[in-house]
């Protein structure tokens, strides 16, 4: 009877969601819930890959999925301590709670901005061996402080994908939805398939592959051999030609069906070497005219992406590198990525290395220093433009694209329920937005300097409801008062923003 009535609850507030909610997209953070910060970085069980979903190793389980309560009344509980709607038993469990954002930009000498975000995040966990989690969202935005020619070339908001956009300045309307299911057949073999953004690595940014660009449909197999993971993950990139971004003669229009490619990543991860974790990654960008595709074995496999190699190099694309990282609870950690494209002719590369501890001389601060560099051509593909590292039409790394070096620091206090956090980008020489083709020389305003500092109150930090207040300064060749953003608002802080390119 009780799982009767669960059945029912789930299946009415899903259907009011979709009745209330046109889907929509916001960007990915490490993890859905407060993560003890020693566990999510311990050496033995950092996961290279995100987002997390538990299925990943029974430490993340139990953080995702802890149902922490006190003795407080209900309604103190739900609002500071706990998920909004939980329901378990002996064989699952699910989790039902808000995702909102209602933000507020103040430019001191231009428009204002805002964003309402409206939505819901479900996950659960059937007897260990199923993991999920879905998001249904829905929002109006204006963003003043988005470098506008952005969306005038290129017909999309960075992250989001496609939007409509709405009478005022920067102001747009987008709706998305993503959810991810995992299968554990035992503990060391399991297997995913989403629509999400992904990320690999260790640091703020990745030169890999970020969740800064639009969602990805994927699926993932991984296979543990003692202290070695063997993953492939399998995607499908859009190339949209929104306003014939590729200079075609035949432009088709704007709602045409999206010519695609498919990427493959192929990783192998050995861990517990010193405390060392190293990960050898091999991506494949594969022409959707590509006859091969008819055997999926090829495509979902760990390891046999080489047996594309003797195909016409006009329809694939070889990107590969390195990710080391080392932890250490005194010293903090180190991390680093070197990844290369167009390995087999004329290869280009981009590297990062980084440090970040979380409870710096044992103070409750948090520290990241971190570069990052991709050379001029990285990323393109002169041969064939489709096979462009990139997602609708943006970047599938760093968010500036290529050209770029960058670097970053973050300092995060934190006060109990309350957090100081600042934020500092420094470019050193100019970025270009553009990895589609390398003629256009579309350029992104030339961004210097990115500062962002906000005061934050965690109000429940289960669900990472947050009030702040901050401001945003973005230094370009000449600063000027339109430069400058206050901000406040109410968020779960589920996902990363990015503006800082």
């Amino acid at each position: 009877m009780k799982k009767y009535f669960l059945f029912q609850i789930t299946f009415y507030f899903l259907l009011f969601l979709n009745n209330l909610i046109v889907a929509q997209d916001y960007f990915l953070s490490e993890h859905f819930i407060d993560f003890s910060k020693k566990s999510i970085n311990d050496y033995e069980y950092q996961s290279f890959f995100r987002p997390y979903t538990g299925v990943e190793n029974t430490i993340y389980e139990n953080l995702i999925f802890n149902t922490y309560s006190s003795k407080k009344n209900l309604f103190l509980r739900k609002l500071f301590e706990e998920n909004l709607i939980v329901e378990k038993n002996d064989r699952f469990k699910i989790q039902i709670n808000p995702s909102l954002n209602f933000s507020y930009f103040q430019n001191l000498s231009g428009p204002i901005g805002y964003r309402n975000t409206r939505g819901a995040i479900i996950q659960g966990n059937l007897e260990s061996k199923i993991f999920f989690y879905s998001v249904l969202e829905e929002t109006q935005a204006a963003y003043p402080f988005l470098d506008k020619s952005i969306y005038n070339n290129f017909k999309i908001i960075p992250g989001i994908g496609r939007i409509k956009p709405l009478s005022g300045y920067n102001e747009f309307d987008f709706g998305n939805s993503y959810a991810v299911i995992s299968y554990k057949v035992n503990s060391d073999i399991n297997f995913t398939i989403g629509y999400d953004r992904i990320f690999m690595g260790d640091g703020y940014r990745s030169m890999i592959i970020s969740d800064f660009s639009a969602p990805l449909f994927f699926f993932k197999s991984s296979f543990n051999f003692k202290h070695i993971d063997v993953s492939n993950i399998f995607t499908k990139a859009l190339n949209p030609n929104f306003n014939n971004i590729l200079n075609l003669t035949n432009y088709l229009g704007e709602n045409v069906l999206y010519p695609c490619k498919y990427i493959s990543f192929n990783y192998l991860k050995i861990k517990s070497l010193q405390k060392f974790n190293f990960n050898i990654i091999q991506a494949t960008v594969l022409s959707q005219e590509l006859k091969a595709f008819k055997n999926l074995i090829y495509n979902i496999t760990p390891g046999l992406n080489f047996l594309f190699s003797g195909i016409d190099a006009s329809k694939i694309n070889f990107l590969g590198g390195i990710n080391i990282s080392r932890f250490d609870n005194d010293l903090g950690i180190f991390y680093s990525q070197l990844f290369f494209d167009r390995i087999i002719d004329k290869p280009e590369f981009a590297f990062q290395i980084g440090y970040k501890n979380f409870n710096l001389l044992k103070s409750n601060l948090f520290i990241l220093i971190e570069y990052n560099y991709a050379s001029k051509d990285m990323y393109i593909n002169p041969d064939n433009l489709s096979l462009h590292y990139g997602h609708y039409n943006m970047p599938l790394a760093h968010p500036a694209g290529r050209n770029i070096s960058e670097l970053v620091i973050i300092a995060n206090y934190d006060l109990r329920s309350f957090e100081i956090l600042a934020k500092s980008n420094l470019y050193f020489n100019k970025q270009n937005f553009n990895i589609i083709n390398p003629n256009l020389h579309y350029e992104a305003q030339s961004l210097n300097h990115f500062f962002d500092l906000q005061l934050i109150y965690n109000l429940n930090k289960r669900n990472r409801s947050q009030i702040f207040a901050g401001v945003i300064l973005k230094h370009y060749d000449s600063f000027s008062d339109s430069n400058i953003f206050l901000n406040f608002g109410f968020r779960n802080a589920i996902r990363n923003n990015y503006y800082d390119f």
